[in-house]
Order: structure tokens, then C-alpha cells, then sequence
């Protein structure tokens, strides 16, 4: 109802002050716009940038995409079936590492 008042006024200004002579009448002469610099000046630069977006985010996604690759064949290498990882150790080793890293921990706590 707001827009349909504000359009109802403005058709009545603009009758009022064409019936009164106040409304300057009208001139045939040539209008020099500026539009031509959205209609075809921006388009180009539109795809100019989404050309340059294009080849970075490809860029970037080769590049992230190949540490990745890196990434999963070292954790495979690590923790796959035959990894590092699955190799037996001796249950003697692994609580003589318990017994540091209790003892590392121990220091620190008494020493803060």
C-alpha cells in the first residue's frame, strides 16, 4: 500500500504540474548517456575476472589436490597394513616409553 501511495502522489505531482505549466516542456535533442560503460564495458571485465578466478581456483585446487595425494600415500605408508605402525614391538619397549613419558610429565607438573 506504501508503493501504491508513493506512485499515486508522484502521477499527481507530475499531472499537476503539466496542467499548470509549470512541468518545462519537452525538447528534441540528442541525450549523450553513459550507459554504454555497464552495457558493454562491464560484461568484458565481468569475464575477464571470472576467467582470472577460473584459472586460480584450478590452480589452487592442482596444487592442494597433489599434497593431498602426498598426504594419504605417507599415512598409508605409516599406518596401512604394512606400515610402521603394524609392526610388532616388544611389550617391554612400550612400557619403558610409558614410564618416560609419566616421567616428563611428572617434572613438568611439579616444575610449573
Amino acid at each position: 500500500i506504501g508503493q501504491l501511495q508513493l506512485l499515486c502522489f508522484a502521477l499527481l505531482a507530475f499531472g499537476v504540474l503539466m496542467r499548470t505549466g509549470i512541468h518545462p516542456p519537452e525538447i528534441r535533442a540528442i541525450n549523450l548517456d553513459t550507459d554504454w560503460t555497464y552495457r558493454r564495458f562491464t560484461p568484458s571485465v565481468i569475464v575477464l575476472a571470472a576467467r582470472v578466478v577460473a584459472y586460480l581456483w584450478k590452480a589452487q585446487a592442482a596444487y592442494w589436490t597433489g599434497w593431498y595425494k602426498v598426504l594419504v600415500r605417507w599415512l598409508f605408508a605409516q599406518f596401512g597394513p604394512e606400515g610402521r605402525v603394524a609392526q610388532s614391538v616388544a611389550t617391554g619397549d612400550m612400557v619403558l616409553w610409558v614410564a618416560v613419558f609419566l616421567g616428563v610429565a611428572l617434572i613438568v607438573n611439579f616444575a610449573g
